[in-house]
């Protein structure tokens, strides 16, 4: 389904966004924290200063995706939803998908600014 060269693939696997065999966080994702550089193909993630500053914006719409999606999730699965048990679903769903959020908004920020290059693999 996610075939390499595609920007989900880049997104779901925490990959270069130009070459998608080097890894784009260092350490674990759920820190957040962005390499200078691809180790195989030498891609710059930074291309300005405080470039990653956008990416609050995809952060920000993930997180309303997160909250419609459980109080949709709320409606279908319970019979009659009530509101207390709907706020405090849609909180615990944040607080759990919230250290997720952060880092995939940051890579679905990169991968709108860089493109696959199979060419810039340097074997």
């Amino acid at each position: 389904m996610m075939k390499k060269g595609s920007k989900l693939y880049s997104v779901f696997t925490n990959s270069c966004p130009v070459c998608h065999k080097g890894e784009f966080f260092k350490g674990r994702p759920y820190k957040g924290v962005v390499r200078h550089h691809c180790e195989y193909c030498q891609a710059k993630f930074q291309k300005e200063p405080a470039f990653y500053q956008g990416s609050y914006f995809v952060a920000y719409g993930l997180g309303v995706i997160s909250i419609l999606t459980s109080i949709g999730g709320c409606f279908i699965l319970l019979p009659t939803p009530d509101p207390d048990y709907i706020f405090m679903i849609t909180a615990l769903m944040n607080i759990f998908f919230a250290p997720f959020l952060y880092p995939m908004s940051k890579i679905i920020w990169a991968n709108m600014f860089f493109s696959f290059n199979n060419e810039a693999v340097k074997e």
